[in-house]
């Protein structure tokens, strides 16, 4: 689970249904000068961001202070998730895969899991307590069956055009990985049934450059957010595509003129 405050200072989109309150209070400054990538949430008072100097900050008060628990390196987390209360994971450059088990106190570098010291992980998912993954550049893709224990290889190449950014899974078969082909050039979304072996390809509007928001409300219901900007006699610009069809048809939104990129994008209900 995500915290929807966070999305917004990362340059995101969050979609709320009517009645949810639009009021936000902002909790800026935080302790540290690093760009932030992700958040996790493991309850309404315990969370975590992560991001750039391999930077990890965890609130044990629903975000009101926020405590230094990673160490400074040169290198960006750009993911992070829990397997349970205690078992957590970060993941950024260069193959990087933290690995906690005291619920974010400590952290513990895990061995790199590929060759190519330049492979950066973008995105890491648990489904439940054991089913795991992970994506990344070069077509990357890890699974965990055993909660993180160990991680399994299912994909990687050096001369593929595929690079994922998010990764995410319905069921332990089925899920969704996303992001560019190429230089930006071109926007990317596969599906696997087979829990990540195997991946086909989604069409997806051509004008899309890169995938960088990825919501799956069922099998036939996704959104994914743009993250290439669109001029516009307004200025610049971005869409929201939704599907109803498992990505057969699109229907996208009104340009959004509010500056910048769209980098997630999350639903949620009154009840969460």
């Amino acid at each position: 689970m995500k915290f929807l405050f966070f999305l917004l200072m990362f340059c995101s989109l969050v979609i709320t249904p009517k009645g949810v309150s639009q009021e936000w209070t902002l909790r800026n400054p935080l302790p540290t000068n690093a760009d932030l990538e992700d958040c996790y949430l493991i309850s309404p008072d315990t969370g975590f961001v992560c991001g750039q100097y391999q930077t990890i900050l965890k609130t044990t008060d629903g975000g009101q202070t926020w405590q230094q628990k990673g160490f400074a390196a040169d290198n960006t987390l750009n993911g992070i998730a829990f397997s349970t209360r205690d078992t957590g994971f970060a993941v950024g450059w260069y193959g990087s895969i933290l690995r906690t088990s005291d619920c974010g106190e400590t952290w513990q570098q895990l061995p790199q899991p590929f060759p190519a010291y330049f492979t950066d992980l973008c995105d890491i998912f648990f489904l439940d307590s054991r089913h795991g993954w992970i994506c990344g550049l070069y077509h990357s893709i890890l699974r965990t069956l055993d909660g993180g224990v160990t991680w399994d290889v299912l994909s990687h190449d050096m001369y593929t055009e595929h690079n994922y950014q998010i990764i995410k899974f319905l069921t332990p078969d089925t899920g969704f990985v996303a992001g560019f082909k190429y230089q930006y050039d071109y926007g990317a979304l596969k599906k696997t049934v087979d829990g990540g072996l195997t991946w086909n390809e989604i069409q997806i509007p051509a004008e899309i450059e890169i995938v960088s928001g990825l919501e799956i409300i069922n099998f036939k219901e996704l959104w994914i957010a743009s993250g290439d900007q669109i001029g516009s006699p307004n200025g610049a610009a971005t869409r929201i595509y939704h599907t109803l069809d498992g990505g057969l048809t699109w229907m996208s939104t009104d340009l959004l003129y509010f500056g910048p990129t769209v980098t997630s994008i999350t639903f949620f209900n009154a009840m969460q």
